[in-house]
């Protein structure tokens, strides 16, 4: 006797359209079936309906395309925001070097040494501060990423 997909797969079944698919049992189904089907996002933001095939979502790993679109637009958004900040430690490391460099070479007043280690220091404070701006984005995305991968299956347990 064949086993049940809806036994094998449930992670699956927890989208299944109870009132759109009403004279399908999935129980019934076989993994192989390239008949669509409606589906009804689990997630309590979302409820979006889609139509996909069993085996798009068994061997595909086919989900709501509007959770996908979403995620898909945050981790660009991450991205974008981490080539931002790098961009700006860079600006600033090249300020530091340059007043460095002028500060070594220069034979100049002690104002204006002192004046250029207060320009280094609060530069270096500004750079620590990014950086630490820095480590919890990525942080937060890992978390992103590691929630993403569950939900796919990607984790083996």
């Amino acid at each position: 006797m064949p086993r049940s997909i809806k036994k094998e797969f449930p992670h699956i079944f927890i989208d299944w359209h109870p009132t759109l698919n009403e004279t399908v049992n999935p129980s019934t189904l076989r993994r192989t079936s390239r008949k669509k089907y409606w589906w009804r996002c689990h997630s309590k933001k979302c409820g979006h309906n889609w139509k996909a095939t069993i085996y798009a979502r068994i061997h595909l790993g086919d989900t709501c395309p509007k959770c996908k679109e979403r995620k898909g637009k945050k981790f660009t958004e991450d991205y974008k925001e981490v080539k931002a900040i790098l961009k700006k430690i860079k600006t600033l490391q090249e300020e530091v070097e340059s007043r460095l460099d002028g500060f070594l070479l220069d034979e100049s007043t002690a104002i204006k040494r002192q004046r250029d280690s207060v320009f280094v220091r609060r530069k270096i404070e500004e750079i620590n501060k990014l950086g630490l701006q820095l480590r919890k984005l990525v942080l937060s995305h890992k978390k992103k990423m590691f929630g993403y991968n569950k939900e796919h299956k990607l984790i083996k347990k």
